[in-house]
């Protein structure tokens, strides 16, 4: 048995845009089935005496779009196995039910035709409307609008229900301010110009309506995405920019690095989510400056750092990403440390060694070497046995002249470190910590 399935661009509704092929496909042999009967070519398929059935019961049933979408297509599969199927819809090419027709075919040797026509979204685009459109813009169906683009204009199609027209206001209103002049194109008639915030507050919707917004470059917004930190960075470092930023060098930026990092900490910990955001914000500069820096220098850019962390954590999660599978988060890292060594070419423990970086803090350092280290079941001790050994090295910390014996001080530190592993204790920040407690004494005393 050999299914036929011919998709037809019904256009935007007026008969006069349907393309010769398609009027000659409707009037053909086949069950006639339109995505929804609220498409105006129903009224012209009832006047031609062309019968069709619709999708519409769908639309009523299924609240998540791509379920419906999914049994579109096996609807319309199923029915083909009684003969042929001519699917009507406005526009295949920004159509989700021919996507699904495409990926749920049961045979190669099924026939699924497409025939192309003019879109709603070309006779918007091609009316009077003040946004300039040569640069580039997006097509997008309002149920598959992910993250907007504020960077180039974008036409919002089948805004069909007020609930529709408030998601996508909604979107577009996580970046542009609430005033922004949109055009809202409805009933085959003109485009209006209107306040973003008055996109679903409208008498009428259907799947005609829909929504243009303009490119709104960084100056007339006030929330950003990381495209305008990176056009800042390169204003920053352009010739006419900074001279503070044109000069600095990854050697010159290491300790505004370990500033950053130590300031988010200190954010964490006072459980302040917007200062939080704040020092975030403050670090991820530092990696587009990094990667700014290197750009320049035909060595990376931040596309690389973003490959290279997302391959990374696709690789080391086998249970997220692929078919392994580990029942606790202590299986997890022994996993990862694996998976680092295969990375790496380490074979054993000693040789992963040297993949801790050495320009790592002290503390860091020591604490990721006895971690290492720990892997191998004879290198592991008791708190008890490392502090046994930490007491030994404090009453030899002095020679016999009350001189300090730096050797045995960075033993003593570097046991204070594997003391820390053993107990699950972060070594770095219980030391910034104290020092904070240190100040904040000291100045209570001073002040007495």
């Amino acid at each position: 048995m050999k299914r036929s399935v011919t998709v037809v661009a019904l256009g935007p509704g007026d008969p006069a845009l349907m393309t010769r092929q398609a009027e000659e496909a409707l009037r053909g042999e086949g069950t006639r089935v339109l995505r929804t009967g609220r498409h105006p070519a129903s009224e012209w398929l009832t006047g031609e005496g062309l019968p069709f059935s619709t999708l519409d019961d769908l639309y009523e049933k299924e609240e998540d779009f791509d379920r419906m979408y999914r049994l579109m297509a096996e609807t319309l599969w199923k029915m083909a196995e009684t003969g042929p199927v001519l699917y009507g819809v406005p526009d295949p090419l920004s159509d989700a039910s021919v996507d699904q027709l495409r990926a749920l075919r049961p045979s190669p040797k099924d026939l699924l035709r497409v025939l192309p026509g003019v879109s709603h979204a070309a006779c918007c685009l091609s009316g009077e409307h003040p946004v300039p459109l040569s640069g580039g813009y997006r097509v997008v169906p309002a149920a598959a609008l992910d993250e907007y683009d504020p960077f180039s204009p974008c036409l919002i199609t089948e805004i069909d229900s007020p609930m529709l027209a408030g998601e996508v206001k909604e979107r577009l209103m996580r970046l542009l301010p609430d005033e922004t002049p949109v055009f809202l194109f409805s009933e085959n008639k003109p485009p209006r110009s209107l306040p973003l915030l008055e996109v679903d507050r409208q008498k009428r919707y259907d799947h005609l309506t829909a929504l243009l917004s303009p490119a709104v470059p960084s100056g007339r917004r006030q929330r950003f995405t990381l495209r305008d930190l990176e056009e800042i960075m390169e204003r920053l470092r352009a010739p006419d920019g900074c001279p503070w930023d044109r000069v600095q060098t990854h050697a010159s930026l290491r300790p505004y690095v370990v500033e950053e990092a130590w300031e988010t900490v200190a954010a964490i910990n006072e459980e302040a989510p917007d200062h939080l955001a704040e020092e975030l914000g403050d670090l991820m500069f530092q990696v587009v400056f990094h990667a700014s820096i290197s750009r320049a220098c035909g060595e990376f850019d931040l596309t690389d750092v973003i490959s290279c962390i997302c391959g990374k954590m696709i690789r080391r999660h086998p249970h997220v990403f692929g078919d392994g599978h580990f029942e606790s988060a202590e299986a997890v890292a022994r996993n990862w440390e694996s998976i680092k060594r295969a990375e790496s070419a380490s074979r054993t423990v000693a040789e992963s060694l040297e993949d801790v970086s050495p320009g790592l803090p002290s503390l860091k350092y020591a604490i990721k070497v006895v971690k290492k280290a720990y892997q191998l079941p004879e290198e592991r001790r008791e708190p008890g046995q490392v502090m046994a050994e930490v007491l030994e090295l404090a009453a030899g910390l002095l020679d016999d002249q009350g001189a300090l014996k730096e050797e045995v001080l960075g033993q003593l530190l570097f046991r204070l470190c594997e003391l820390c592993y053993c107990c699950n204790a972060d070594g770095e920040i219980l030391l910034h910590e104290t020092v904070d407690r240190y100040k904040q004494e000291f100045r209570e005393k001073k002040n007495r």
